[in-house]
């Protein structure tokens, strides 16, 4: 977003034993936004979409967390429309959480006679409720296995995941990083889970600030960016 000129980021001044902080200001939209960024944007700047409104980034980020249920559901929809997830794989995932969660009541239900009963017809009472609490266990093992994806949403993931080795070894020096242009990989690599590898790569070569992030005059650009 803040490539594409939707955001900029400004290092503040530090206070005395503060850690280093920065603030996010909103730009007018000079691209096509999809209704998941958004929502990203709204919780960022608490709601309002005024341009130039600002807002730290330690403040974005809870207002973001709080809400990540919103974006999460904006962004399921974006992957629907986009033919990646399966209705029909989702909706066998979701009769064995549901199976899963019957099974788990019943068993618990059942908990309750087989403990009034284990004086009088000993320990053998609670394998009732043993068998459904592995029913329900299981229920729940078979819905992980099942994937949400479409065939062709599974094949985009194996090619990410792909991706994501080939920017873990860029990082540790283990593949050239001609041609990789840091200011674009570097929210993808954060994505990825990627952020403290590449924050090192980013320290290590001194690789410059992109021009949307300012840092403070007295400061270095790369210091402050990683």
């Amino acid at each position: 977003l803040a490539d594409r000129g939707e955001v900029e980021i400004e290092e503040k001044p530090r206070r005395l034993f503060c850690q280093r902080d920065f603030q996010i200001t909103r730009r007018a939209p000079r691209t096509t936004i999809a209704p998941y960024e958004r929502r990203v944007l709204d919780l960022a700047f608490g709601g309002t979409s005024a341009p130039g409104e600002t807002a730290t980034l330690s403040q974005a980020r809870s207002r973001i967390t709080r809400g990540f249920r919103k974006v999460s559901a904006d962004f399921r929809q974006a992957l629907a429309a986009a033919g990646f997830l399966d209705r029909a794989r989702i909706g066998l995932r979701r009769r064995y959480q549901v199976f899963g969660v019957v099974m788990l009541v019943a068993a618990l239900a059942a908990l309750i006679p087989a403990l009034v009963m284990i004086d009088e017809r000993g320990p053998w009472t609670l394998l009732i409720s043993a068998a459904l609490l592995i029913v329900a266990l299981s229920a729940f093992i078979f819905g992980a296995t099942i994937t949400p994806l479409s065939n062709e949403g599974y094949r985009r993931g194996h090619r990410w995941r792909a991706y994501r080795d080939y920017l873990s070894k860029v990082a540790r020096g283990r593949e050239p990083s001609s041609g990789v242009m840091a200011s674009n990989v570097l929210p993808i690599a954060i994505g990825l889970g990627l952020a403290g590898a590449w924050a090192k790569f980013l320290k290590t070569q001194g690789l410059p600030a992109p021009p949307w992030f300012r840092a403070l005059p007295s400061g270095s650009d790369n210091a402050a960016f990683v």
